[in-house]
């Protein structure tokens, strides 16, 4: 009997009935109960950024003062990296190597890598350079695609033509062999396999992840160039004392860079915040509602419980 049902059979009785409670009542696992607290806590925490971002208004990087700023503007490169698919200059880049598994009918991460590098962001007026150090991305997608043979409705036989690459950035897609090879090179370093005689054991590498098997490839990167909007702590830069810096800060702990429109970007933390505090909340109430004392009637004038 949850909790919920207790409290319609205490109003439901005649005044003068006593309610006797028998049994024990079980206390909701401590797991379960850490585990409800901690995600309504962090969608709590995500909430109060969110509204911290829409309580700051954009500023310039010319007229950008100590503390939360927002700013707007292109990425223009401090140090330069290169997006392992679609191979252009950026400042940030997230790639996935994903591999489907027929037995468990789920994809299965064969590797991810993400890399960084502070950039400055250029607004016309001047420019502020970022360290993107437990920075929250929101970017969008600069290459998904699929390979190999058809296991699910989302894979198709063969061909790249099921994959969607960002047109701004002016290249061509990879081809299947170079994403073959791709998958080939992160298979060896999930594996660690040695040389042996100056030659791979590929008869492993083709057992365990053969070239006709299906295979899904993502790429999230921050071009070079990008319009941008960033929310964090602006501090003194040690290196330069002509351009200041945006950091994730201590007081204020939000990093945010989004080349999203800033509404969007915004709602999307809300959005997540709100999903973290219901889940928490839900996960809370399925837990105690699990509790089943068992309740009988009592004659007598009080309403009391007991084990």
């Amino acid at each position: 009997m949850a909790m919920m049902d207790i409290l319609a059979y205490v109003v439901d009785q005649p005044q003068g009935t006593s309610i006797h409670v028998e049994g024990s009542f079980h206390f909701p696992p401590l797991p379960f109960l850490i585990l409800g607290a901690g995600l309504f806590a962090y969608g709590f925490i995500l909430y109060r950024r969110y509204q911290r971002l829409q309580d700051t208004p954009r500023t310039t990087a010319r007229a950008v003062a100590m503390g939360f700023v927002h700013v707007h503007g292109k990425t223009v490169a401090g140090e330069t990296l290169q997006s392992p698919i679609t191979k252009v200059p950026c400042c940030y880049y997230s790639c996935s190597i994903e591999h489907w598994e027929k037995r468990r009918k789920r994809w299965i991460s064969i590797s991810r890598d993400t890399r960084f590098c502070p950039f400055y962001v250029d607004d016309g007026t001047g420019r502020v350079l970022v360290n993107p150090a437990g920075a929250r991305f929101d970017l969008s997608r600069t290459f998904a695609g699929t390979i190999g043979t058809k296991a699910t409705d989302t894979v198709q036989p063969n061909s790249t033509s099921n994959s969607y690459i960002d047109k701004t950035l002016n290249v061509a897609p990879p081809s299947e062999a170079e994403l073959l090879g791709m998958k080939t090179a992160a298979a060896n370093r999930q594996f660690n396999i040695k040389q042996l005689n100056g030659t791979p054991p590929q008869e492993i590498l083709n057992k365990v992840y053969p070239d006709d098997a299906p295979y899904r490839f993502t790429e999230i990167c921050l071009p070079i160039g990008r319009e941008i909007a960033v929310f964090g702590t602006c501090t003194e830069n040690p290196n330069s004392s002509d351009v200041s810096m945006i950091v994730k800060g201590q007081r204020d702990k939000i990093l945010l860079i989004s080349s999203n429109p800033e509404a969007k970007a915004e709602g999307n933390l809300r959005s997540t915040a709100i999903k973290f505090a219901v889940a928490g909340a839900a996960v809370l109430f399925l837990s105690f509602a699990t509790c089943h004392p068992v309740m009988r009637n009592v004659p007598g004038s009080e309403v009391h419980s007991s084990k």
